[in-house]
C-alpha cells in the first residue's frame, strides 16, 4: 500500500517501482484521498491490481474507508481489499474513481451545494447505506458478485 503526498508524478513513479517488484497478482493498493486512481494504475503493467484505499482522517479514529475502483479494478481485487478493510477494522465503502471519490465533495464548501450529484456520480445507495458489521459487509462484497464466477 502506498501512502506518498498527493501527487501524481509520484504516485506513478512509486507504482512503477512496485510493479516490477511485487510478485504477480499482488494487490496494489493507492491510499489517494483525490487522484484519478486510474492514472495511478496506467503507469503499471496490471491496472487489474490496483485499488484505491482511502483513509479518513484521523485514520486511527474513523472506521470509514472508501475502496476505490478503477476502470479496470478486478473483482479479485476489490474483494481482496474489502477483507483488507475490515482487517483494519474499517467499514469499506465501493466508491467509482471520480475526483474526491464520495467523502471529499461532501466536506467541502463546494461538494455541499451539490451533495445528492456528487453521491448521484461516484456512490450506490447499496454501499452507503451498508451497517457497521462484519457480516453486513460480507453481504456488501456477496452483493457486488465479487468472488462468484
Amino acid at each position: 500500500m502506498e501512502a506518498v503526498f498527493e501527487d501524481l508524478a509520484v504516485k506513478q513513479e512509486v507504482f512503477q517501482r512496485i510493479d516490477k517488484l511485487a510478485r504477480p497478482g499482488a494487490l496494489l493498493a493507492s491510499n489517494t484521498s483525490y487522484l484519478d486512481l486510474d492514472g495511478i494504475a496506467g503507469a503499471t503493467q496490471r491496472p487489474r491490481d490496483v485499488v484505491g484505499l482511502h483513509f479518513f482522517s484521523p485514520a486511527h479514529v474513523m472506521r470509514l474507508m472508501e475502496v476505490v475502483r478503477g476502470t479496470e479494478s478486478s473483482q479479485q481485487s476489490l474483494a481482496t481489499a474489502f477483507v483488507l478493510a475490515q482487517r483494519f477494522c474499517k467499514l469499506p465503502v465501493l466508491t467509482r474513481n471520480a475526483f474526491g471519490f464520495i467523502g471529499n465533495p461532501l466536506i467541502t464548501t463546494a461538494g455541499l451545494d451539490h451533495t445528492p450529484a456528487a453521491l448521484a456520480l461516484v456512490a450506490n445507495p447499496h454501499f452507503i447505506s451498508a451497517r457497521r458489521s462484519a457480516p453486513c459487509a460480507a453481504k456488501v462484497i456477496l452483493s457486488m458478485g465479487v468472488g462468484r464466477k
